[in-house]
């Protein structure tokens, strides 16, 4: 039985009651929400509650997006996702999941569903009744778009059979000029053989007549950056995750005070847990670790006849049902098909035993080390996890369920054999750092050679956003939390100094004609930055992006024959390209160019053309005149139209794209807690005007992490 006391309007107290809890919902003077109560369940009632009375639209999108059942809210638009989720079965990996939880995580979730369903609902859109399986199913949610779909190992696979073995090791290649260890140490990695022979035939042949759509698939930049630094009388935090910039955000502030407790941090809709944050004695962050926890494995004709096949209905709003074939063999769901082959996806994701609510046990968590053993036992996706403690020490880890595959992680392709790796590597094996000589840690998604040699990952990107977060820590830029904020917000893009440099190389010194010296002039005046006024930067990466996909698509070519849909999607692809680029020189330009220098101004000058084109501006655009937010909907409504120029690009420490970027910056200061803050991208309410907290998000301007009166009591009763 739940019951409510008080007023459910703005600035009076909701109390809410049920199977043996309570919490009581209080106003700060900041126009937020402090849920109280006496254990960590009766605050996870208090959520349920108020994450339906600000979000329902949004969390019945985010379970119906699991289960397949989303066209019957949105449409035909839908559909695609409907039909991939319901061959991957991950409605009955969820039921499965939920009865392997452990009997204090189904109470969290039975007692958030009941504050779910004592809930109103805002705007007259209350959330359809909701169960522990709805959290299991937002979960998927997460877990899904933080995991690998598997798409590097279909690449892999391609390239093998279609190259030969010294090039698909160069286009594989795991060096890092930006290498940066996990205490922010440089780190060089040797690069393989440059295969000259093999190159220079197959940048030799013409392009094919139908090429087949855009062979680089990059993808979006991988999510998240955080730190953390050592510091007497306790360590500070930074977190930024960076995700598609949606309305209403992915992301909910919320605040707990239990007992003697104060909580802060986000999560998303639907959960009962912080997926990020702080509890006063130790403060967590996550990024994305492009994690080895998928498989691909082509069906033998007896193991494709005893598959599973039957047809499921997706109710589509407005037009007539439609069918999916749903196929599901012993190593999991068919999904694609290559040279007449069957073939059956695998994850960690279809593992119900891989995901679990345990990053409950963070809230009373006393010290890292405490932390530390949480995170490591944690089902999870795949993810780098940073930790800090009052005490003053920092810790870097993994955490997620990682299939033991013997040896360090290298590039795979389809397995073979009689059964697919079912042990997982233990808690306790898991690489760590605590507490390094330098005083911080640090993880951009950027790997490490303890990430390789444990077997973890071997498809990481190449980015500099690390090596630039541990040249500021060094000079003592961003260990407080002011500094720390600042940082969040660095601009710095030196990444494409590479590409104006190659710019300027191949342009003439002295143009003859106004759109040469158009390019020029624009290339010149970059300042190095991704501010909107910038100059230059716009050019710079759209001729980064053409010559990525004539050089990469060109080298290729026999893969596309081999698979029409075949991407290149190695997430270090910018160690190649950037070697195929310092080889035009040397002669090794993509037919039909006839020479280095009619390359690369070709390039620039294609560049200068789609600019003008999508600005319908007669210069080259600025780099805010290009880079303007574009939000989508979660929830089922249109996302309200907004209309601002954002500072920040995929390579710089504030990632920002139109339609992604930091979904949250976190600062967690152990030393000072007052001094931590929080910063979305929209307002806690769905339907709300989103403006102005979208400008101040932009902006950088934060909002206190913990209640505005820490002596908040903290038990529901209260007065």
């Amino acid at each position: 039985m739940i019951e409510l006391a008080g007023g459910a309007s703005a600035g009076h107290a909701v109390r809410v009651r049920g199977s043996g809890h309570q919490a009581t919902l209080r106003p700060d003077r900041d126009g937020s929400v402090v849920i109280c109560a006496d254990d960590w369940t009766g605050a996870a009632l208090g959520l349920g509650y108020q994450a339906a009375v600000d979000r329902p639209g949004q969390m019945d999108v985010l379970r119906r997006m699991a289960r397949g059942t989303l066209a019957q809210l949105l449409g035909a638009a839908a559909l695609p996702g409907d039909q991939r989720h319901r061959r991957l079965g991950l409605d009955a990996v969820a039921r499965q999941c939920l009865e392997l939880l452990p009997a204090d995580q189904v109470a969290l979730l039975d007692a958030f569903a009941g504050g779910v369903n004592a809930a109103p609902g805002h705007h007259d859109r209350p959330v359809a009744a909701w169960t522990p399986l709805d959290c299991v199913s937002v979960a998927q949610v997460l877990f899904e778009a933080m995991s690998s779909d598997g798409s590097e190992i279909w690449m892999t696979e391609v390239l093998r059979r279609s190259l030969p073995a010294p090039v698909v090791d160069f286009l594989l290649d795991g060096g890092d000029d930006y290498g940066t260890d996990a205490d922010g140490a440089p780190r060089a990695h040797p690069h393989p053989p440059f295969p000259l022979k093999e190159l220079r035939k197959l940048l030799r042949k013409p392009p094919d007549r139908a090429a087949g759509g855009p062979v680089v698939a990059e993808g979006r930049p991988a999510g998240s950056n955080a730190w953390a630094v050592s510091r007497p009388g306790g360590a500070l935090l930074a977190n930024d995750m960076h995700l598609q910039l949606t309305d209403p955000a992915m992301l909910y502030p919320v605040r707990f005070a239990v007992g003697g407790t104060h909580a802060g941090g986000v999560t998303v809709p639907g959960l009962p847990v912080l997926i990020a944050g702080a509890n006063g004695k130790v403060a967590w962050g996550f990024t994305k670790l492009h994690g080895d926890n998928a498989d691909y494995h082509a069906l033998a004709p007896d193991e494709l006849a005893a598959a599973r096949t039957w047809r499921e209905t997706i109710e589509v709003r407005g037009e007539p049902p439609a069918d999916v074939e749903v196929t599901q063999s012993a190593w999991g769901p068919v999904t694609r098909a290559l040279s007449g082959e069957q073939v059956a996806f695998s994850s960690t994701l279809l593992d119900p035993r891989a995901l679990d609510f345990g990053l409950m046990h963070l809230y009373e968590a006393a010290s890292l080390k405490d932390a530390i053993a949480i995170v490591n036992d944690c089902g999870m996706p795949p993810v780098n996890a940073l930790l800090a403690d009052a005490t003053g020490d920092v810790a870097w880890t993994v955490s997620g369920r990682f299939p033991r595959r013997g040896g360090p992680a290298a590039p795979r392709g389809f397995l073979t054999g009689a059964a697919r790796p079912r042990e997982w590597i233990t808690p306790e094996e898991l690489p760590r750092v605590v507490q390094p000589a330098s005083g911080m840690v640090i993880n951009c998604n950027n790997g490490s050679p303890a990430v390789r040699e444990a077997g973890l990952a071997w498809n990481v990107p190449v980015t500099g956003r690390a090596r630039r977060v541990a040249e500021q820590l060094a000079r003592g830029q961003g260990d407080d939390a002011t500094m720390a904020r600042a940082l969040q917000l660095d601009l710095d893009a030196r990444f494409y100094e590479y590409y104006r440099g190659l710019a300027l190389r191949y342009l003439p010194a002295t143009p003859q004609t106004d759109t040469l010296g158009g390019i020029r002039d624009d290339v010149e005046a970059w300042a190095g930055t991704a501010a909107t006024s910038e100059r230059g930067l716009p050019l710079l990466t759209v001729f980064r992006e053409l010559l990525r996909e004539e050089l990469l698509a060109a080298v290729t070519r026999p893969a596309r024959r081999l698979d029409e849909h075949f991407t290149y999607c190695y997430a270090g692809g910018e160690t190649p390209l950037r070697r195929l680029i310092e080889a035009l020189a040397d002669g090794l330009v993509p037919a039909p160019w006839r020479g280095a220098r009619q390359f690369v101004v070709g390039q620039l000058i294609i560049a200068q053309h789609l600019l003008r084109r999508e600005t319908e501006l007669d210069r080259l655009p600025r780099w805010g005149e290009v880079n303007r937010l574009s939000l989508s909907p979660l929830a089922p409504y249109p996302a309200e139209a907004a209309d601002v120029a954002l500072a920040g690009c995929a390579e710089a420490v504030c990632v920002a794209l139109p339609d992604l970027g930091a979904a949250m910056r976190l600062v967690a200061d152990l030393a000072r807690p007052a001094d931590s803050t929080l910063c979305i991208p929209g307002g806690p309410r769905e339907g709300e005007p989103m403006a102005r907290h979208i400008r101040d998000w932009a902006a950088g301007s934060p909002q206190a992490l913990y209640p505005c009166d820490l002596s908040t009591e903290g038990h529901a009763g209260g007065k």
